[in-house]
């Protein structure tokens, strides 16, 4: 074991082995066969994190190199005030008028496990769960669901590990790694998301047809504008509604802000792209880590059963335990300096939130799910400027669903096999069946 990729399949699949190496062994890892750095400890990835000046997020926090212009990949001052004005509605006071909308929501998900429509819980509750929370908050019909859903899809496998073969599709690459590029071609699709769409497809024709049997990578990449595309179309509308008949939705309010000049209808679909991609994927990996996590420690789900006072401490150690985000990636601006190692400028950094929070330097036996930990300050949000918005919905919508299965099921076990996603900064699980006991 010397020889970390964080790409590699394998590794992915099962990647706390590695952790452990890692933070014992090389806590600044250079991997040279992707050229990029990787780093693993708890201070070290929490002192990245809070280092924008240094490390930028514009080029994307994903492997690939994509400037998408939404503010998970923006570095100050615009970060900064666009995160001004969308924080006000992710306060935990601003939050808590949707409690009861979530919770009638967990109710629903967990009806659905249980009526036997499925027994698997990522299709019953992981998945359009915190699809259907995200979609009442933006005021979005549930009648649109399943197009969400696919859009959300798509952006995430548009991930998928591969390399460019040629030297046409490495400079459409290069392309796609700058802001102002993606900023004015997603512009034009606001206006024209029919033009939009034909351009694109004509793009990635030209592309597919230069690399050949060699692009098959273009196939999962070609998902992201594929997606951005159905999701401007279906936003023009959606908006011209909004803007005709406001409602107290959240996509009403950041309308309300465009004309005062706050917000380009360009910064609203992108907040809207990121709220749905996020606070989807990221919710359903967390409440499919959570119930793994439970199962493999019988004792912490009793625990639960004979006190759920211990709900939200158990959700917190979830999260921390197999975090849904383990890692983001950045761009080194400048020579950037950790302990005796020096990251070049312009390298790409791994920042390993997965391995920080299994640090024996900061937790205590850490890879033991206890609740009674109840960490405060795991990295699973990530750490500065970028810590999620979404934290303590997400945390609310856990513990909402965390609740309904305490007070419903007497215990539950594996029927069958799980699937993992296949991605180097996400972990969660596609499929996930169980036997339920009420």
């Amino acid at each position: 074991m010397n020889q970390f990729d964080p790409l590699d399949p394998e590794v992915i699949s099962d990647p706390y082995p590695w952790y452990r190496w890692l933070l014992r062994e090389a806590p600044v890892y250079h991997d040279e066969a992707n050229a990029l750095w990787v780093l693993s400890r708890y201070d070290d990835v929490l002192a990245a994190a809070r280092a924008p000046a240094a490390l930028s997020s514009q080029q994307g926090v994903a492997y690939r190199r994509l400037g998408l212009p939404m503010m998970i990949s923006m570095d100050p001052p615009g970060h900064t005030r666009l995160r001004s004005i969308v924080s006000r509605e992710f306060t935990p006071k601003s939050l808590e008028r949707w409690r009861p909308i979530v919770e009638r929501l967990a109710r629903e998900a967990v009806d659905r496990l249980l009526d036997g429509e499925t027994s698997d819980f990522v299709a019953a509750v992981a998945s359009p769960f915190p699809v259907a929370v995200i979609a009442e908050i933006l005021g979005v019909p549930r009648g649109d669901l399943p197009l969400l859903r696919r859009v959300s899809d798509d952006f995430i496998e548009g991930f998928k590990i591969g390399q460019e073969q040629s030297r046409v599709a490495g400079l459409f690459m290069d392309l796609m790694s700058r802001p102002r590029v993606v900023g004015s071609i997603s512009s034009i699709g606001m206006r024209r998301p029919l033009a939009m769409r034909t351009f694109l497809a004509v793009v990635a024709a030209v592309v597919r047809t230069v690399e050949g049997r060699g692009g098959r990578w273009f196939d999962d990449l070609n998902r992201v504008p594929r997606a951005v595309a159905d999701l401007q179309a279906y936003c023009v509308d959606l908006v011209r509604e909004r803007q005709r008949r406001p409602t107290e939705d959240l996509l009403s309010k950041l309308l309300a802000a465009h004309p005062e000049g706050e917000l380009s209808t360009s910064e609203i679909f992108w907040f809207f792209a990121l709220l749905l991609i996020a606070g989807h994927e990221t919710t359903t990996s967390l409440l499919s880590n959570l119930v793994l996590a439970l199962l493999d420690h019988p004792a912490e789900w009793e625990a639960l059963r004979r006190d759920p006072a211990r709900v939200p401490a158990a959700v917190n150690e979830g999260l921390r335990y197999d975090a849904p985000v383990q890692g983001f990636f950045r761009t080194a601006r400048t020579r950037y300096a950790v302990g005796g190692t020096e990251i070049p400028e312009g390298e790409r950094v791994l920042l390993l939130f997965g391995a920080a929070n299994r640090d024996p330097r900061k937790y205590s036996d850490p890879d033991v799910f206890r609740a009674e930990r109840n960490p405060e300050d795991h990295l699973a949000f990530g750490g500065g400027i970028h810590f999620c918005l979404g934290a303590s919905l997400a945390r609310m919508e856990g513990a909402a669903v965390l609740s309904e299965l305490v007070r419903r099921v007497r215990g539950f076990e594996l029927a069958g096999a799980v699937e993992r996603t296949c991605n180097p900064t996400l972990r969660g699980a596609r499929r996930l069946p169980l036997q339920i006991a009420r």
